[in-house]
């Protein structure tokens, strides 16, 4: 049996180019984790020659319990969560096949199954396997069979709910090592952890992609263009090409490929799932409290500005120091450490901010804007790895993203390039500034909406009428329908050529903009639409995130008629308006909704608001 499995890994190893795939064995364990591998050797000695990838099993909900599981398999995208257990009978089946075609993804249970040619299989994997008729295993059906021959699907409950985990992993492993002894030499053997457990919060489970076509490397898929990462929906794309067959336009996944990075240890991708979750347990907590001290801050300088100067300070710089922080493993830390990390950046860029304003008001309002946009910025040209599992950042337990720019990072990165690119082009003479703002559009539309770096088209959308509105701005230029239709157009027909430019490209290689495209072309429009606007008004189920939106729009209304809205720095004002298009706008395109405007006043309010209350030196 060992030298069984040794075999396997040495042919994965070889990697040989095959021109047709040999036979597919698909072992699906709900819930496997990378922490019962203790317990599973023969699972480990695959794991130290095979291809390895960490696996999002996101469905719509927070957890994918087993039943949600087998149905996304089944549908090739996501599916609405609630099905708990692994059992599913005709009758429910065909509930939701019809309850899902109309969910937010649309989602198409038994495609797979379709792709196929009517296999037949029993157990879990007859509803992986399940056609639009039904599960696989219809009455008569025999017991294990499954049709195409070139394709066998597995799925083993023993660890899903154990009250024993080591006995079950040790179970399950024996039952592992007999699969792949029998297992024929070309055959391609994945082995995936495909959902959560039945109670508690999401993870990301192991992927083991074993064959003469997986070299030991780390997995990645076009869906999230990242390694190790891939997602559940991706597995039934890959079943479909190992079985030589094309992948639906209906189906939201690609095929897992090996990627040319080298495969870390087990504990590694086990610390890469506690990041994670602990970025998932304190993103949003961190998020309102940040947004609960800028509604008092904003109240302070209503009725007692005198007071608010230091609170302002310390909000400066807290939502860079959450990416900041991502250099020390925070996540290993408790909660409280985590806060003292976020304060101490917060306390030394404050008392920095109190030492330039010493003697430039304009130096100290493009202080932390410059260095913010700066981090962020680098960050995206070299790989974004300040992004995924911070707490403002990506999560591949949400699955939103996995690289690019995200929507907090986008909120933040670009107002802060706006405010300084106004207050800088507003010291210059008319020609230099509209040069200077013009080269800061072109590095903004870049670093955000380039495939290989941001890939956000939403993104695009809302700089190109933010940086139009400065530029007007700046130039004395006055604003009409006329030019603002015209900017929008260009704005669109931008996205639209970027985001078809990657929709050429083969599928494999495909960003997040292509993806999206390819699901407009084919007939998903609607679908797309729907699910992005149930994102938006969905965002508004924040208390403190809309509070902090309303009660500044309040202000402002409330400050206007005081006439408390002075220009405390040449060029404020123009970015004051580009911010608020980038905010509205952002906020109406991107899925994160009233966050994307919520980032950008956290961005913009304490640096501008300290600019107006004078002399520092008086604070």
């Amino acid at each position: 049996m060992v030298a069984a499995i040794a075999s396997m890994a040495d042919r994965a190893v070889a990697a040989p180019s095959a021109t047709k795939a040999g036979p597919v064995v698909f072992i699906g364990i709900p819930d496997l984790r990378w922490s019962d591998l203790a317990n599973m050797p023969a699972l480990r000695g695959l794991v130290q020659h095979a291809a390895v990838g960490q696996l999002s099993v996101k469905s719509e909900g927070q957890a994918t319990r087993c039943g949600d599981a087998l149905l996304e398999l089944s549908a090739g995208t996501r599916v609405p969560s609630g099905v708990v257990g692994c059992d599913i009978d005709r009758y429910d089946y065909s509930a939701l096949q019809a309850r899902y075609r109309h969910s937010r993804f649309g989602a198409r249970v038994g495609l797979l199954g379709d792709s196929l040619g009517r296999p037949n299989a029993s157990g879990g994997a007859a509803i992986v396997l399940g056609t639009s008729a039904g599960p696989a295993n219809p009455p008569g059906g025999v017991p294990g069979l499954v049709t195409p021959p070139q394709l066998r699907v597995l799925v083993i409950e023993g660890l899903y709910g154990a009250a024993d985990r080591q006995q079950a992993a040790a179970a399950i492993d024996k039952e592992l090592a007999r699969t792949l002894a029998a297992a024929p030499a070309n055959a391609t053997v994945m082995v995936a952890g495909i959902s959560d457990g039945p109670t508690g919060g999401p993870h990301l489970h192991p992927i083991v992609v074993a064959g003469p076509a997986w070299p030991h490397r780390e997995l990645t898929s076009a869906t999230t263009g990242r390694s190790p990462y891939v997602q559940l929906f991706d597995l039934s794309a890959t079943l479909l090409s190992l079985s030589g067959k094309s992948v639906p336009s209906a189906m939201s996944g690609r095929a897992v490929r090996p990627s040319s990075a080298h495969v870390g240890d087990i504990a590694s991708y086990a610390d890469a799932d506690r990041h994670a979750q602990r970025a998932l347990t304190v993103g949003h907590p961190t998020f309102s409290v940040l947004c609960g001290v800028l509604i008092g801050c904003l109240l302070l300088l209503l009725f007692v500005p005198s007071l608010a100067g230091w609170p302002l300070r310390l909000l400066l710089a807290a939502p860079l120091a959450t990416w900041l922080v991502q250099v020390v493993p925070w996540w290993r830390w408790p909660v409280l450490a985590f806060a003292a990390a976020i304060a101490i950046v917060a306390a030394v860029v404050a008392v920095a901010h109190w030492l330039v304003g010493r003697g430039s008001r304009r130096a100290a309002l493009l202080l932390v804007p410059a260095l913010v946009g700066l981090v962020l910025v680098v960050d995206q040209l070299v790989g974004a790895p300040l992004q995924l599992s911070a707490p403002f950042g990506d999560n591949p337990l949400v699955a939103g993203r996995f690289h690019g720019m995200g929507n907090i990072d986008f909120a933040v990165a670009m107002t802060s390039l706006l405010l300084c690119t106004a207050v800088v082009a507003a010291s210059l003479d008319r020609r230099r500034a509209v040069l200077v703002t013009l080269a800061a559009a072109v590095v903004a539309v870049v670093v955000d909406g380039a495939p290989w770096l941001g890939d956000d088209l939403g993104g695009v959308l809302a700089l190109v009428p933010a940086f139009a509105v400065l530029l007007a701005v700046l130039a004395g230029v006055r604003i009409t329908s006329r030019r603002a239709f015209a900017v929008v157009a260009g704005a669109v027909a931008l996205a639209v050529v970027a985001g078809l430019a990657d929709y050429a490209r083969p599928q494999s290689h495909q960003t997040h903009a292509g993806r999206f495209v390819g699901q407009v072309l084919h007939g998903g429009a609607w679908t797309v639409l729907h699910r992005k606007t149930d994102a938006v008004l969905g965002s508004f189920g924040t208390p403190l995130v809309t509070a902090l939106v309303v009660v500044l729009v309040l202000a402002a209304v409330f400050a206007r008629r005081r006439g408390a809205l002075a220009e405390p720095v040449p060029g404020v004002r123009a970015a004051a308006l580009a911010v608020a298009v980038l905010a509205v706008v952002g906020s109406l395109l991107n899925d994160s909704g009233i966050f994307v405007a919520a980032a950008a006043f956290v961005a913009f309010v304490p640096a501008v608001a300290l600019a107006g209350l004078g002399d520092t030196r008086r604070l």
